[in-house]
């Protein structure tokens, strides 16, 4: 009898130890799935986390570009600039700051910053260091002109004092390489004096005043290669076949009696020029001067990308983003495009909005941004608008508010 009771005893305790083990193994089968879910999520947090970086700041953010902010505080009266890490590159003590609206800079990636203290003009490079330093000057930017989007172009900056007829070229680093005074009589009464930047050889500088106007072509040197007495010039975006040749329309000839010879002239990149037409009627001109526009287009078509190759164009009240060839990009089509600074907001059959910026690239997928109709785009419930919005050749920055402090959040090409 007390052999049988034992045995009972042990059969009960092996059922008592199974159903644990049961029960145990019931509990891990539910709870595995949760892990793995927190895991991912985890995972997909971490992920969004490193492809946008936001950083708060106690400045009012004026501008972006390249990882760089214009900053301004005490109500917009002192300006500077800081970086995406919050450190500051330019002190806070400018009457004015800003980026150089410059499409051969954003393409290249590169920041300069222009300042102004007491009508006197800076330039700090993206180091914080002053490369160009308190200049009188009444007209001052980059050297752009039209090139070969795959060109290695080179950076130079002008600088025009109107009151000494002087012009200054220089160099990425700041350093000068020229400067010269304009051929002005003593006495004339200057009216205007205009550039026009024909390649990274040689520009075009037009003189108007009271009694006459002359047109001249200068290297960067400082250099005059050639004159014409008497002409002004009307520009023309137009390429010879290298892809650096350059023509102009040079007017010229009795302007009291409007008997005027119209001059088409190719300029190439060593500065040679060569007449390769002549009109004496103006509407013969103006015939010749607007077949050389580029036509315009019925339906709006933006062309983006490293060399322009894509299109973002408007078709059947769709949008699309192709190749040239008519692939698309990224989808078939979208339901919205909204063009704001240099990039492009595309929605969804959603309206979930997602951003391209001028190189082609998607940087902030579907999800962060909503489209509520009629071009109105939100961000963390804040309507987007040039005033929040920036962006430049490969990124964005959209900017929002949280406890009275302004937050800048970076998206960029490592989407």
């Amino acid at each position: 009898m007390e052999e049988k009771m034992k045995r009972i005893y042990y059969i009960f305790i092996v059922c008592i130890m199974s159903a644990f083990m049961l029960s145990c193994g019931k509990k891990q089968d539910v709870n595995i799935p949760d892990k793995q879910e927190e895991k991912v999520q985890q995972e997909k947090k971490k992920e969004k986390e490193e492809k946008s970086i936001s950083l708060q700041t106690d400045y009012h953010i004026e501008d972006y570009e390249n990882g760089y902010l214009i900053v301004s505080k005490s109500d917009g009266i002192l300006y500077g600039a800081i970086d995406r890490n919050n450190k500051n590159i330019i002190p806070m003590e400018y009457d004015s700051a800003s980026f150089f609206d410059s499409e051969l800079l954003k393409k290249k990636g590169k920041v300069f910053i222009k300042t102004s203290y007491e009508k006197k003009k800076s330039v700090f490079n993206k180091d914080g260091n002053k490369i160009i330093n308190d200049l009188d000057t009444s007209a001052f930017g980059v050297v752009e002109y039209e090139t070969e989007a795959n060109q290695d172009v080179p950076i130079l900056f002008y600088a025009q004092n109107s009151e000494k007829n002087n012009i200054s070229i220089y160099n990425e680093d700041g350093s000068q390489k020229s400067s010269f005074n304009l051929p002005v009589d003593s006495d004339a009464s200057i009216l205007t004096v205009s550039e026009e930047w024909v390649n990274e050889q040689c520009f075009i500088v037009t003189i108007m005043a009271s009694s006459w106007v002359n047109t001249y072509l200068y290297s960067y040197d400082g250099k005059l290669l050639k004159q014409w007495k008497n002409c002004s010039f009307r520009h023309c975006n137009a390429r010879g076949k290298s892809g650096n040749e350059y023509h102009v329309y040079v007017e010229g000839g009795d302007w009291k009696k409007n008997k005027i010879t119209t001059e088409k002239i190719y300029i190439d990149e060593n500065g040679i020029c060569k007449t390769v037409g002549k009109y004496s009627k103006v509407q013969e001109r103006l015939d010749e001067f607007d077949s050389d526009k580029e036509p315009v287009e019925i339906i709006k078509t933006y062309h983006i990308g490293n060399n322009k190759e894509n299109t973002i164009s408007k078709s059947n009240d769709t949008w699309k983003y192709q190749t040239t060839s008519g692939d698309a990009v990224y989808d078939a089509r979208y339901y919205s495009c909204l063009k704001i600074d240099t990039a492009y907001l595309l929605s969804n059959e959603n309206k979930e909005a997602c951003v391209i910026t001028e190189n082609g690239k998607k940087v902030l997928d579907y999800g962060d941004i909503s489209y509520e109709g009629d071009e109105d785009y939100y961000y963390q419930n804040i309507k987007i608008n040039k005033k929040n919005f920036f962006s430049d050749f490969n990124s964005v920055c959209i900017v929002t508010k949280e406890n009275e402090k302004e937050v800048a959040h970076f998206y960029d090409e490592k989407m």
